[in-house]
């Protein structure tokens, strides 16, 4: 049975239609968290470029010569801990008995890397904006492509949750 067909039921959906609905809205939700984060990023972006190039932060010249090793190791460092978790939680999946238990654990794990990787996207912006250089804006380029690596998807929970055929059908 269709979406449509379960929709135009109303009360007399049935159990599989209203479950395929809830699933339907998890993912949802998720992949509207997932572009609140990505869209305050790129306002944040946005506003520092602007401030930058029309020098309307005050140009006191500021030593980045430690913020040149910091950034970068913030950068790749969140990346490859996002990563790392990533891996990490999938070894703890074999404890999850349910779908509910595996899509709670599964936002879980994106919340987090989504977390790690925007905390050294915008400590890159800060410092970019305090030192006037443009060079911690290209590595906020390379986290915010890191971020979109790890953009949620509904084929992604099943390829890492290895959902059984019962629980795919639920799904679907």
């Amino acid at each position: 049975m269709g979406f449509t067909r379960c929709w135009m039921l109303g009360a007399g959906c049935s159990v599989n239609c209203i479950s395929k609905i809830r699933w339907m809205r998890f993912f949802q939700q998720l992949a509207v968290l997932y572009g609140a984060l990505l869209l305050g990023q790129l306002l944040f972006f946005g506003v520092v470029y602007f401030l930058m190039a029309n020098n309307m932060v005050d140009n006191q010249s500021m030593d980045d010569s430690l913020f040149r090793i910091i950034v970068p190791i913030m950068i790749l460092g969140a990346a490859g801990a996002a990563y790392a978790l990533d891996r990490q939680r999938q070894g703890n999946m074999d404890k999850l008995q349910d779908l509910e238990a595996k899509t709670q654990h599964y936002r879980n794990a994106v919340i987090l890397r989504c977390a790690l990787i925007e905390g050294a996207n915008f400590f890159a912006l800060l410092v970019g904006l305090l030192t006037q250089n443009y060079t911690y804006l290209l590595y906020f380029a390379v986290g915010l492509l890191a971020f979109i690596y790890f953009r949620p998807s509904k084929q992604q929970f099943i390829d890492q949750y290895e959902l059984s055929a019962r629980e795919r059908e639920e799904m679907d």
